[in-house]
């Protein structure tokens, strides 16, 4: 390894000279002298070893940028989360710590602020995570899918398969229509006529027959970790 990092070192130093043998009429009009053609090439070295350096440091926050990435998907950041669109209220989520309580979050921004009952929740431009149940002066309540009374029409993958959103501690896809192809990873968004249509809602996991043998379920993935919600949006319209 270090006789063949030497040869690459004497080939750059060959070339160099080459080109200073070349380039040497037009050079020597600016006053520059051997000497410094000579301290150029013996700097070669150093030089490389500095690019090797500046090479590890950007690769070193590639890194970073992937993990922090990673985390955002998995929505250890959601706090940081910042929103396009203006027809929202930015509300931070309560504490229910030590409680891994999931079904209902809690938030400090109510009537006064200009939560209505009702209204989607999201924790990006169009993520979302829940639904506002009551509302009080300066608080309200959101159900979750993680809640067994939510229930939610929407539409799966590319061909917009109906399906009912049927939460719970693990929520699912019910009653798919057999005829239709769903995989998993298709998209999942919103169909309810209460909200925006296409809000994402999260991905297919695994597909399988229901007990009756008449429709298709199916398991889901969501984008976020519940439980590290910092902030959400409540929309207005």
């Amino acid at each position: 390894m270090i006789g063949r990092k030497n040869n690459t070192v004497l080939y750059v130093i060959i070339l160099v000279l080459a080109a200073v043998l070349v380039a040497t009429p037009f050079y020597f009009k600016k006053n520059l002298s051997i000497g410094d053609y000579i301290s150029a090439v013996w700097r070669i070295p150093q030089l490389l070893e500095e690019n090797q350096s500046l090479r590890l440091q950007i690769e070193d926050k590639n890194n970073e940028i992937l993990r922090f990435a990673q985390n955002d998907e998995e929505g250890e950041i959601a706090a940081l989360a910042t929103l396009a669109r203006n027809d929202v209220i930015s509300a931070k989520v309560y504490s229910l710590y030590p409680f891994n309580t999931k079904n209902r979050i809690y938030i400090g921004s109510g009537a006064e602020e200009g939560v209505t009952k009702g209204k989607a929740v999201l924790i990006s431009d169009t993520v979302f995570v829940g639904i506002v149940e009551k509302v009080s002066e300066n608080r309200s309540e959101i159900i979750t899918l993680y809640d067994t009374s939510f229930a939610l029409p929407v539409r799966v993958g590319m061909q917009e398969t109906d399906a009912l959103l049927q939460g719970g501690i693990a929520p699912r896809l019910t009653l798919i229509d057999k005829s239709k192809q769903i995989a998993s990873g298709d998209r999942i968004v919103t169909a309810s006529r209460d909200m925006p249509y296409g809000l994402s809602v999260g991905y297919v996991k695994s597909v399988s027959e229901d007990a009756s043998g008449a429709f298709f379920q199916a398991t889901i993935e969501v984008p976020y970790n519940l439980n590290a919600l910092r902030t959400v949006f409540v929309l207005t319209n």
